[in-house]
C-alpha cells in the first residue's frame, strides 16, 4: 500500500470537513474509509451504510457527485443534500466530484477501505476496482432495510398525483358551484 502523509484536494471541491483541518494521517494505522453515493433522498438505509462504514474505524469520507454532473433527468431531487450529509455525526468529510469520473478522486484520496452496499457492487467497474485494490479493499455491506431512493421517489410521485386530483376536484367543484350560483 502506498504511503501518504497528507491528502490534497486536486480531485474535487471539499464541501465540508470536521474541524476544518486537512485530512492527515496520524499514523500508519489511521485509515481513510470512502463511501461514494448521491444521497439524494437520505433514508435509513443510507444512515445504516454510513454507521457501518464509520464502525470500520477511520476517517469517513463521503464522495458525492455534484448537482451539475448528474445526468439523470430530474435529478438530484434534493439540492441541499451536501449540507444534510455533512450534518451526520459519522461523516468526517464530504467531497464533490464529477459523477462520470470517480477515478480521479479515488486515486488522489487513496482510501484503505471503500464501502458499498450489496446492490451497488455491479456499478463498480474494473478501473475503479483496480484503484481500490491498489490502495486497500472493498467492503460490501448487506442491505438491512427494504428501502431505496427510487421507492421513496415513486411514493412522492404517487402522493403528488393524489394531491393534484384532489385539487382538480376542488377546482371543478368550485366551478360547478360558481355556475350554479350564476344560473340561479
Amino acid at each position: 500500500m502506498a504511503k501518504r502523509t497528507e491528502w490534497t484536494t486536486k480531485m474535487g471541491e471539499i464541501y465540508y470537513n470536521a474541524g476544518g483541518a486537512k485530512l492527515v494521517r496520524q499514523s500508519a494505522e489511521s485509515r481513510i474509509i470512502a463511501v461514494i453515493g448521491t444521497f439524494d433522498l437520505l433514508h435509513r438505509g443510507h444512515i445504516d451504510l454510513l454507521q457501518k462504514a464509520k464502525a470500520l474505524d477511520g476517517s469517513l469520507v463521503v464522495i458525492m457527485p455534484t448537482d451539475e454532473s448528474i445526468k439523470e433527468p430530474h435529478r438530484p431531487f434534493n439540492m441541499d443534500r451536501f449540507n444534510i450529509v455533512k450534518q451526520l455525526r459519522q461523516v468526517d468529510w464530504v467531497i464533490g466530484m464529477d459523477a462520470t469520473s470517480p477515478y480521479k478522486v479515488l486515486e488522489e484520496l487513496r482510501p484503505e477501505i471503500v464501502v458499498t452496499m450489496q446492490e451497488s457492487v455491479s456499478e463498480i467497474n474494473e478501473p475503479i476496482m483496480d484503484i481500490i485494490n491498489k490502495y486497500g479493499q472493498l467492503v460490501i455491506i448487506p442491505k438491512t432495510y427494504n428501502i431505496s431512493t427510487t421507492d421513496i421517489a415513486i411514493k412522492i410521485v404517487d402522493y403528488a398525483q393524489v394531491l393534484l386530483k384532489e385539487k382538480e376536484s376542488e377546482e371543478c367543484n368550485a366551478l360547478i358551484k360558481e355556475y350554479d350560483d350564476d344560473t340561479k
